[in-house]
């Protein structure tokens, strides 16, 4: 199976999630009123876990969610998994962003999941958020590949562009795309693809940047742009003309679809 848990999971009705949230918001709200709002997180999922457990609830914390293509293996931990099927996330920052909410995301993608919970101690008030998804497995590998720009300069972008295929057909779309990207660097070769190469300006070295390169004059980046493709195409290849390489092979996640691009100045 590419994608695996350490414990059971279990999809709840809605009704039983929001009644398990329900207890859950009470506890949060009990300890930040009798703790704080200054303490690490760590202190917060700890004495939340004692409290669930307490409460009659299930609850497992660090449960392992393991993503597995050929050799490679990435291991992500949701922070707590309640009743076997309501995941929460916690946090202590300023507020809830974009970046937790696709944490949370992952996590119900790698769970298969409909439903889960952000909660943020820091605060005044407990943050609190509902993540939901529709998205299964199977409905997660029905993508779009777009290969409309795309041109193989080099054998070594075929093998990229299929073994990025083979990904998506096993895992499916959607997930971090940092682990596409690890996977992708394993698979080309591991970290010595990833090389500093020079920047110029007017003729003259004014730094290095750290690129995976799949030649010695073709890089690959990967993005995750649902809005506005276009600007991050510009900003790459405005990266593009100010370094020795011929192309950038890019590979962008729109949702479903999967853009595969031959950037050249």
């Amino acid at each position: 199976m590419p994608i695996t848990l350490s414990c059971p999971v279990v999809k709840p009705t809605k009704q039983r999630f929001y009644d398990v949230d329900r207890i859950v918001r009470g506890l949060a709200f009990d300890i930040h009123n009798e703790f704080g709002r200054l303490l690490s997180e760590v202190i917060y999922k700890r004495e939340l876990a004692n409290r669930c457990t307490a409460a009659g609830l299930d609850c497992r914390r660090e449960v392992k969610a393991t993503l597995k293509h050929g050799s490679f293996v990435k291991d992500y931990y949701i922070d707590l998994l309640l009743e076997h099927g309501v995941p929460l996330e916690a946090k202590t920052a300023e507020s809830i962003v974009d970046a937790h909410r696709a944490q949370s995301m992952n996590y119900l993608y790698l769970a298969e999941l409909p439903h889960g919970t952000l909660l943020n101690f820091r605060p005044l008030k407990v943050g609190h958020e509902f993540v939901t998804t529709t998205h299964t497995h199977e409905s997660r590998r029905a993508v779009t590949f777009v290969t409309t720009h795309w041109k193989s300069l080099h054998p070594r972008m075929e093998e990229m562009r299929l073994r990025m295929m083979d990904l998506i057909h096993d895992w499916g779309a959607l997930l971090d795309t940092q682990a596409y990207r690890e996977a992708l660097i394993f698979f080309m070769g591991g970290t010595g693809v990833i090389r500093l190469i020079d920047f110029f300006s007017d003729g003259h070295v004014i730094g290095q940047h750290e690129m995976p390169m799949l030649t010695d004059d073709i890089g690959f980046a990967m993005t995750s742009i649902n809005r506005s493709p276009s600007l991050m195409r510009r900003h790459l290849l405005r990266f593009l003309i100010h370094t020795k390489m011929q192309a950038i092979a890019w590979i962008n996640f729109n949702k479903n679809q999967i853009c595969f691009e031959t950037l050249q100045t």
